[in-house]
């Protein structure tokens, strides 16, 4: 897992990484002031292409302990829409990325991945991240929660992740049990499916 230099500062800062996908409305950037005022250090990847998400996706050991990808979703994956020709698209269906390309590409060991994509919480999506090593992976199921749910979520989330020491499986039980929304919100990890009824 890379360390970064904040990571060693005297008062360390925790690196999180944040892919957006397309520029998903202000998401990523709302998300990126979020975390910054909790005191993590943050590097925005500004996703182009498929190929640009399959290599943060890929990062190994260099990747930052902490991945939300920012993104839209549908029944065939992460949503990408339309390129000029000699742009790689060979990847996608319909547009859309894939749960088994993902498979293929993501190389995360012990990295916790939120993922915002509608339905992004599904069982397929989530093992597709999950054959990556991953430590932990959150997404949402239907129906999507509202809007003001996800900032709600994140905000309770990482408060307690970098605030108070709890684990990310704590971090997620709190910031998922605020509301019917953030009830959305499940957690995969080595031991399996986790959901707030």
């Amino acid at each position: 897992m890379s360390q970064a230099v904040d990571a060693r500062f005297y008062r360390p800062r925790p690196a999180v990484a944040i892919a957006d996908c397309g520029g998903v409305g202000h998401d990523a950037h709302f998300i990126r002031s979020l975390l910054e005022q909790l005191g993590a250090a943050v590097t925005l990847h500004l996703v182009g292409t498929p190929g640009d998400l399959l290599q943060v996706l890929g990062q190994g050991h260099a990747a930052a302990p902490y991945l939300i990808v920012c993104c839209h979703g549908d029944d065939n994956g992460l949503v990408f829409g339309e390129y000029a020709p000699e742009i790689d698209t060979s990847m996608l269906v319909a547009g859309s990325m894939p749960p088994e390309c993902i498979a293929k590409h993501i190389d995360l060991p012990d990295c916790v991945v939120i993922n915002t994509g509608c339905g992004a919480g599904e069982r397929r999506m989530a093992e597709a991240f999950m054959s990556g090593q991953l430590k932990a992976y959150i997404g949402t199921v239907e129906p999507t929660p509202e809007s003001t749910a996800e900032p709600l979520f994140f905000a309770h989330f990482f408060y307690k992740l970098f605030g108070t020491g709890c684990s990310e499986r704590e971090a997620w039980e709190h910031a998922a049990c605020y509301d019917e929304s953030s009830r959305q919100y499940v957690l995969y990890d080595r031991e399996g499916c986790h959901r707030i009824e």
